[in-house]
């Protein structure tokens, strides 16, 4: 299972949105999530989940996808974790007056509702973790 972690504040140059980071996808064998992110929690995770620990800035399950090892890589070298996060896309919807109650935008093909979406099976598998 692959699954991305939403930081509630970014860590690194805020004044450089390249410079910063909010965002930590990763994998977990199955029926083991609980346990990664225990180890995310302890410190004892990826090293940038580590310093997000030791700044004490807690973290929300944004998202999870079926997937293995391969899949959340191609998702890491894309670079656009805030495009794949429920929680970044409601926060920017939100702050232009639009409703987050619809369905989740497609996260490869745009953000023009249900035609793009259904050409996408990434968006299809995409789950919102209760924060």
């Amino acid at each position: 299972m692959i699954y991305l972690l939403h930081f509630l504040r970014p860590i690194g140059d805020t004044s450089n949105a390249r410079g910063m980071a909010m965002h930590y996808m990763g994998y977990a064998d199955d029926g083991r999530l609980a346990d990664r992110l225990a180890e995310h929690e302890s410190g004892w995770g990826a090293k940038i989940t580590a310093e997000f620990m030791r700044q004490q800035i807690p973290f929300v399950v944004a998202a999870t996808w079926p997937g293995d090892r391969s899949e959340e890589r191609r998702l890491k070298r894309w670079h656009k974790h805030p495009k794949l996060c429920p929680v970044c896309r409601a926060a920017r919807r939100s702050s232009c007056g639009e409703r987050y109650a619809r369905a989740l935008p497609c996260v490869r093909h745009g953000e023009n509702g249900e035609s793009s979406r259904s050409a996408c099976p990434m968006a299809s598998r995409l789950t919102m973790a209760v924060p």
